[in-house]
């Protein structure tokens, strides 16, 4: 079965020619010969989607549709809770939770009718990712397999993008819809804060949570957000106001719209590639050719945006992650975990200082979109990076793209623009909060795709390019690898005078370290000190307590200060060090070798009993279970 749009199924089955039913069989015959490659679904929901679509067959040929969504495929991102199915966020932590009732947008979507597939692959709790280390693996890019879908509504991106599913949802805190839809070629909308419910949905940051979905075209965008918007007393930042039509602009055209285009995110702060600009420039020429005026419009740099949202993101996900780190940090995956261990970082002073200037921002943006009607940027700088070539810092290393309109809670639509020099989708962000006001979907046609020799192709061109099915057969694809950019326990370099550079280097600081150590940091902060129980287990032959110790210490240091220190661009001998390390037979540990371990002796370390001592069946050999806290002050510069 060709590849069918939202839109043009539900016209197939208003006119008698397509079935439901058939429909949910083509979709789940590429799940099973596409999903072992691209791993989207966490969960595959046979039989509730074979019984959903008989249901909606009924209901059309009785000539009773629910609506324009009855008898669609669609899935769901696995953090919205659905009754009576896992809801694991990609977690080890709840890989047995089952609600028992649906998440608001998910009974809203069963009420109009959809045929839910399954559940979708995302990053742990909608952060850590791509992650390798977890009981499922990381979604891959339908575009070419060996290359990221980025995140976290990575599963949805990749399920539409392949044809398995028709729309699905995601949830966008710092671009976590946009981006996926960049990546994979589909659309995203991140709608305005509040117009969906986020009831029933795993949360990441209260503050800047957005619930909303992924589908090929803004169409399917718009229908799907019909079902999803509208006010829900269980989530207290749920707008009470009229649902409009969202897909009553579409074919309105551009005559008359003013247009502003930010050029320095895309090309200074964050430099977008080539093949983005030029996407970017093909759209706002498609604007002037239709009547539109377009200007260009500055704003505070994008690391501003960036800093803002990613300090929020973790202060507030540490929050809610707290009584779980101290009981069970082993059980989250290494991106997550250490991403968290930045939050303690961050003082009341700061997040409160962050939330003023939050509140700069979203006035500086409100009064440059007082006589725009929409607002053009970039989604991604540029095509998908391989996914073992993403590193663990990339949230510090460039400012994101996509942050200014979760700070501000204005809607904004990532459409594809074509693709780069790799053949993978790129991109361009769109955001119309006066104009359209609670009509976020309603955004302008996508432009032609530019040729290399600057012809056009005609009107939506790249739109009938789907990833090629062949490339994504299990037997056609080379293992995967691990990413793993930083060791998990300390290296012991650390123990030297020599620094271990890390992916953000002192000297190239991003926005959210200038404000850490800067703009945001309150008056008179000369030093930060945080508290962090890490329990890690060692596998030592003999049982060793010394080599337990030491690797306790390692992976403490690690996680508390001297990543964050590299990671920062902090001179490690700025630190000092206090540890207590729990172990089995203290008495038989070598304390010079643990204190061999610390950054030039700058601590102390007390050694107590504590931990486990587990001897195999034979009770030849033993595991020992060491545990470190340590307290660690930075004096930052």
């Amino acid at each position: 079965m060709a590849f069918l749009t939202i839109a043009e199924a539900a016209r197939l089955f208003a006119q008698k020619k397509l079935s439901p039913v058939e429909l949910a069989r083509d979709c789940l015959a590429r799940i099973a010969a596409l999903d072992p490659t691209l791993h989207a679904f966490i969960r595959v929901t046979e039989d509730r989607a074979m019984a959903d679509a008989r249901a909606a067959e009924t209901r059309i040929m009785q000539g009773e549709p629910k609506g324009p969504l009855d008898g669609i495929p669609i899935a769901h991102k696995d953090i919205y809770g659905t009754a009576g199915i896992a809801t694991t966020g990609h977690s080890r932590l709840l890989e047995d939770f089952v609600p028992d009732r649906d998440s608001t947008v998910a009974a809203k979507w069963r009420e109009a009718g959809t045929v839910m597939l399954g559940k979708l692959a995302t990053h742990e709790f909608a952060m850590g990712g791509p992650s390798f280390d977890l009981p499922w693996p990381p979604a891959r890019n339908p575009w070419n397999p060996d290359h990221f879908t980025a995140g976290s509504s990575s599963g949805t991106g990749a399920a539409v993008a392949a044809g398995m599913i028709l729309g699905g949802t995601g949830s966008d805190t710092g671009g976590s819809i946009r981006g996926p839809a960049a990546l994979c070629g589909t659309s995203g909308i991140k709608p305005t804060y509040g117009l969906c419910s986020r009831a029933g949905v795993l949360p990441l940051a209260y503050t800047l949570d957005h619930t909303g979905p992924l589908a090929w075209t803004a169409e399917d965008c718009a229908l799907l957000l019909q079902a999803m918007a509208g006010h829900d007393p269980s989530d207290p930042a749920s707008a009470d106001r009229a649902v409009p039509d969202f897909t009553a602009d579409l074919s309105r055209g551009a005559k008359g719209l003013r247009v502003g285009v930010v050029r320095h995110f895309f090309e200074a702060d964050n430099p977008a590639s080539p093949a983005t600009g030029a996407g970017i420039d093909a759209a706002l020429d498609w604007f002037r050719r239709e009547g539109a005026e377009v200007r260009e419009v500055t704003l505070s740099p994008l690391a501003d945006y960036h800093a803002v949202c990613f300090l929020i993101i973790i202060a507030e996900a540490y929050a809610l992650h707290r009584p779980w780190l101290k009981t069970r940090f082993g059980d989250y995956g290494e991106l997550l975990r250490d991403r968290l261990a930045l939050a303690p970082l961050i003082t009341g002073p700061d997040y409160v200082q962050t939330l003023r200037r939050r509140r700069v921002l979203c006035q500086e943006m409100k009064a440059a979109m007082a006589g725009l009607d929409i607002l053009v940027s970039a989604a991604q700088p540029g095509e998908a990076p391989r996914i073992d070539a993403v590193p663990k810092w990339a949230m510090l290393d460039r400012p994101n793209l996509t942050s200014p309109f979760n700070v501000t809670g204005y809607p904004a639509i990532s459409v594809c623009t074509g693709f780069g020099d790799g053949g993978l989708p790129v991109s361009r962000c769109s955001s119309s909060p006066n104009r359209l006001r609670n009509r976020p979907c309603s955004a302008p046609p996508t432009p032609t795709r530019p040729r290399p020799s600057g012809a056009t192709d005609g009107p939506r061109y790249h739109r009938r390019r789907r990833p090629d099915g062949a490339q994504l057969a299990p037997d056609a694809r080379a293992p995967p690898r691990k990413a793993c950019q930083i060791p998990r326990t300390m290296p012991r370099s650390y123990g030297t005078r020599r620094r271990v550079t890390g992916p953000t280097r002192r000297g190239h600081r991003s926005g959210v370290a200038a404000l850490l150590i800067g703009r945001i940091k309150g008056s008179g902060m000369a030093w930060k000190r945080m508290v962090l129980e890490i329990g890690m287990g060692t596998d030592i032959r003999g049982g060793d307590p010394t080599k337990a110790a030491v690797r306790a210490l390692r992976d403490a240091l690690w996680h508390n200060s001297l990543g964050i220190a590299d990671v920062l661009g902090l001179p490690v001998d700025s630190m000092q060090v206090e540890v207590t390390i729990g172990v089995p037979r203290p008495e038989a540990v070598d304390e010079e070798a643990v204190l061999a371990v610390l950054p030039h002796g700058s601590g102390t370390v007390r050694v107590t009993e504590g931990g486990l001592e587990i001897p195999n069946d034979a009770g030849t050999d033993v595991t020992l279970l060491a545990h470190a806290a340590a307290v660690v002050r930075l004096d930052v510069p």
